[in-house]
C-alpha cells in the first residue's frame, strides 16, 4: 500500500510573534484525523519521523492553536502520483516546508505503526514509566483489548472508551498512545489535550496499568472542571463520568460524527438498547449506562448511574429474559437477567455512528 513518510517541518517564519502552537491535521482517506503537536520557533526544525499508510490520499493541514481561534496555516493533500517533495504552509503570513516522501509497502497500517512506535528511541515525559513496559502493554492490548483494565479505580468511562478504540481501530489506538507517552500531548479530533505536568510525574492509581492509566487519567481529568484527577484522589465526581464526556470522547476519540444521547428514564428500555443494537452492528459504538451490581453481579445493593458498558451486540430477547455481550473489568461478559432487572439497571444510553 502507499505510505506517506513526514521527514522535517522547517519552520522558515511563524505566524505569532515569539512562537507557535503548531498542530498537524493528518487525514488519510476517510479515517478519523490523527494530529501531531509542537511548538515552534523561527529557524525551527520539527523532525515529525511519522508513516501514514493510505489508499486515495493524505490530506495535512497545518494550524497555529491560538486561544479564541486556531489560525489555519495551510492544505496541502498528496496522492498516489506524489514521489517526494516539499509540502508548503504560508498562509497568515507563516512560511513552513515539510520534507516528505511517497512510497510503497506490502504492511498494513497497524503493521506501519508498530513498527515506528517499536523503533523509537523517545523515553517519553512521564518519568514513572519505561517504554519498554508500554510497548508490551500496547502489544497486548492490540492483541486483545480485553486486556484494558479499570481494576480498582473508579474510571469505568473513559477506560470503556479507550477499550472501543482498541478494539475497533487498533492503528490510531497506537497513533495516540505514542503521542500521549512521547510528548504528552493527547491529540484528539478537536480537542488537543496537554496533560498537566503533575499527573504526568503522578503514579498509577487503583492498580491500573501504565498505558491503561494514562489515557484513562488523562481523559477523565481533562473533562473534570476543578478537581484534578490523581493516584490517591479517585474517588467521588473526580472518577464520575455523565453522558456529556462520553458524546465528547466518542467524537473526539472514536472519530464518530452523530452521536446521540437516550435517557431511558420515563421507559422505552427496549426500544432504545434495540436501537443500540443496530447501531453497534453497523459499525457504530453504544455505551449503555447502568448500575453493575445487579447487572453483573447478581447483587440486590444498587448505585445510582454508577456504571458504563460498552454494547458489543444486538440484545436477544426471549420470553422475560434479555441477553447482551458487553465488557468490564479487564473481561468479556453476558449479561443474562430477567426484564424487570434490566429496566430497573438501565438509565441511558449514547449511541454514535459515522453515518
Amino acid at each position: 500500500m502507499p505510505v506517506l513518510s513526514l521527514e522535517t517541518i522547517h519552520c522558515y517564519e511563524t505566524e505569532d510573534r515569539r512562537y507557535d502552537d503548531c498542530r498537524l491535521d493528518i487525514t488519510s482517506d476517510s479515517e478519523p484525523t490523527y494530529s501531531l503537536r509542537r511548538n515552534m520557533y523561527e529557524d525551527g526544525r520539527w523532525e515529525v519521523e511519522r508513516a501514514v499508510s493510505f489508499n486515495d490520499s493524505v490530506t495535512l493541514v497545518l494550524w497555529d492553536e491560538d486561544r479564541r481561534r486556531d489560525d489555519r496555516l495551510g492544505t496541502v493533500q498528496i496522492d498516489t502520483r506524489s514521489t517526494s517533495g516539499q509540502a508548503r504552509f504560508t498562509l497568515d503570513g507563516a512560511h513552513y516546508e515539510l520534507d516528505y516522501q511517497v512510497s510503497t509497502d506490502d504492511r498494513n497500517a497497524q503493521e506501519i505503526t508498530w513498527d515506528g512506535l517499536r523503533r523509537s528511541g523517545n523515553r517519553g515525559v512521564w518519568p514513572q514509566f519505561g517504554y519498554e513496559t508500554i510497548k508490551r502493554q500496547l502489544e497486548a492490548r492490540v492483541a486483545n483489548p480485553y486486556t484494558i483494565d479499570q481494576a480498582q479505580a473508579p474510571l469505568c468511562g473513559p477506560t470503556v472508551a479507550v477499550f472501543e478504540l482498541a478494539r475497533t481501530n487498533p492503528n490510531r489506538y497506537l497513533q495516540l498512545a505514542r503521542e500521549l507517552f512521547e510528548t504528552g500531548y493527547l491529540p484528539l479530533i478537536g480537542n488537543t489535550i496537554e496533560v498537566p505536568e503533575g499527573l504526568r510525574e503522578d503514579a498509577t492509581g487503583g492498580g491500573m496499568a501504565e498505558i491503561d492509566w494514562m489515557f484513562a487519567a488523562t481523559l477523565r481529568n481533562d473533562a473534570n472542571a476543578l478537581l484534578r484527577v490523581r493516584s490517591d484522589l479517585l474517588g467521588g465526581v473526580r472518577g464520575a463520568t455523565l453522558s456529556g464526556a462520553m458524546q465528547d470522547w466518542s467524537r473526539q476519540l472514536l472519530g464518530m460524527t452523530r452521536v446521540e444521547d437516550i435517557s431511558t428514564e420515563t421507559g422505552g428500555e427496549l426500544d432504545a438498547i434495540r436501537r443500540a443494537g443496530e447501531v453497534v452492528a453497523n459499525g457504530g459504538h453504544a455505551f449503555l449506562q447502568v448500575e453493575a451490581r445487579p447487572l453483573l453481579r447478581n447483587g440486590s445493593d444498587r448505585l445510582h448511574y454508577d456504571h458504563w458498558l460498552p454494547l458489543l451486540s444486538e440484545p436477544g430477547i426471549r420470553g422475560n429474559q434479555i441477553a447482551f455481550a458487553t465488557y468490564s473489568w479487564g473481561e468479556s461478559i453476558c449479561v443474562d437477567v430477567d426484564l424487570d432487572t434490566f429496566r430497573d439497571s438501565f438509565h441511558g444510553v449514547i449511541i454514535a455512528s459515522r453515518t
